[in-house]
């Protein structure tokens, strides 16, 4: 099954959709705003816009960048959103666990990737922000490890 649009718009007037992923996707600046949901039954790739390739004017335009991940399902592999190899590491943020814990490794340092992991269950979700430098993520889990900025 290849990722699909699934019902009407996730956001007021800008023509975001919401759309199930369950292999991989390129992201693009027109993804802005959307809400992706995770459904995969193998190991998927998601890559951000790279910004390394935009030019001066394009990276202030693409400034509010968003988008928002929530799992489904996931079974037999981790889906893996990141950033593109020529941008590096631009991921900061933190991911909140119901059970009180926290990944350690999100908060403190830059990152390149965020595992969405097999153990996740269904309503575990992060969201991403971009500011003219970096993606800032934000999210909550059910446990500790089901989600993790690395």
């Amino acid at each position: 099954m290849a990722n699909v649009k699934v019902g009407g718009k996730g956001s007021y007037d800008n023509g975001a959709y919401l759309e199930k992923l369950d292999s991989d996707r390129d992201l693009t600046p027109g993804d802005s705003g959307r809400i992706f949901l995770i459904a995969n039954t193998g190991a998927i790739s998601i890559n951000l816009p790279d910004v390394s390739s935009m030019s001066t004017q394009e990276k202030e335009s693409f400034i509010g960048w968003n988008a928002k991940f929530i799992v489904q399902s996931i079974s037999g592999g981790t889906a893996t959103v990141g950033c593109s190899s020529g941008d590096g590491n631009l991921l900061w943020g933190n991911i909140v666990c119901a059970d009180g814990g926290t990944d350690s490794n999100t908060s403190d340092a830059v990152k390149d990737d965020i595992s969405i992991t097999t153990s996740c269950v269904a309503g575990d979700t992060c969201s991403i922000l971009y500011d003219g430098t970096y993606y800032y993520v934000h999210g909550q889990a059910a446990d500790n490890d089901h989600i993790t900025v690395g």
